[in-house]
């Protein structure tokens, strides 16, 4: 699979971490800029991070902090 994402002008090594909701893909560069992407397929982005092993800050919160998280950016 590419470095890079059709759409995206960032390359997968440049990326730390993602976290995910309400349609909107909140991305943490190895520089510290915290950026966001709205991906037209968000099933095949999120695959593409996690091929490059981009890690999801979701999998590590606590259930009701992530849930309260998602439910305030609707």
């Amino acid at each position: 699979m590419k470095f890079t994402y059709e759409g995206f002008p960032h390359r997968a090594d440049e990326l730390s971490a993602y976290i995910y909701g309400a349609g909107v893909f909140v991305l943490s560069l190895r520089s510290g800029v915290v950026i966001h992407h709205e991906p037209e397929d968000t099933d095949a982005f999120r695959n593409w991070l996690q091929h490059h092993r981009i890690r999801d800050v979701a999998a590590t919160l606590p259930p009701h902090i992530y849930n309260v998280l998602v439910a305030h950016k609707k």
